[in-house]
């Protein structure tokens, strides 16, 4: 059963060491219960996300920029690929190869879908470029900033930041809790 409640992740297919992390981080301390994730399978990073999601026990939409009968499962998630947790939306015909315009169409597609956006990027020049298709999507866009810096980019997006709770050293996801629990 795929929940009502979802959250679109955005990120960087080259992440730095601090992004991967950093959403590590903040996906251990989501409940597993209260939304589904929209996720892409557009590069290595997204399979990457993908699996850590799937092995906590979150329900999951993966969108692929290419055709089903594409699909391949990596080796490593074959183990925890599940049905019973998981939809896989194609957004092209049957047997599409991927394309790199794809992968935009596939967030684009899942941008428009979601409740709640997540983004972890600090690739703010290539996320720019898409800020209309964040700012026709929903109000509700999370951004993930350990690093106590502003970012013009966020600001614009009236994006909410998900930083550190000072007395755990945790990620505070408590605005975004706030936020799905808003969702009807």
């Amino acid at each position: 059963m795929i929940l009502d409640k979802n959250i679109a992740i955005v990120v960087n297919s080259k992440p730095e060491d601090r992004e991967k992390n950093a959403l590590l981080r903040l996906i251990d301390e989501l409940p597993t219960t209260e939304f589904t994730f929209l996720i892409g399978l557009s590069n290595s990073y997204e399979t990457d996300i993908a699996k850590e999601i799937l092995l906590k026990g979150f329900k999951v939409i993966i969108i692929i920029p290419y055709g089903i009968l594409e699909l391949k499962v990596r080796n490593d998630l074959q183990p925890i690929w599940n049905y019973e947790n998981m939809v896989i939306i194609s957004i092209t015909s049957p047997n599409q190869t991927w394309k790199s315009y794809e992968s935009l169409n596939s967030l684009k597609f899942r941008l428009k879908l979601s409740d709640i956006t997540l983004i972890n990027s600090l690739d703010f020049e290539k996320l720019s470029n898409l800020e209309n298709d964040f700012k026709q999507s929903k109000d509700n866009i999370f951004y993930i900033n350990y690093w106590n810096y502003q970012i013009d980019f966020f600001e614009r997006l009236s994006a909410h930041k998900i930083g550190i709770k000072p007395e755990t050293r945790k990620p505070n996801i408590l605005p975004l809790l706030k936020m799905l629990n808003k969702i009807k």
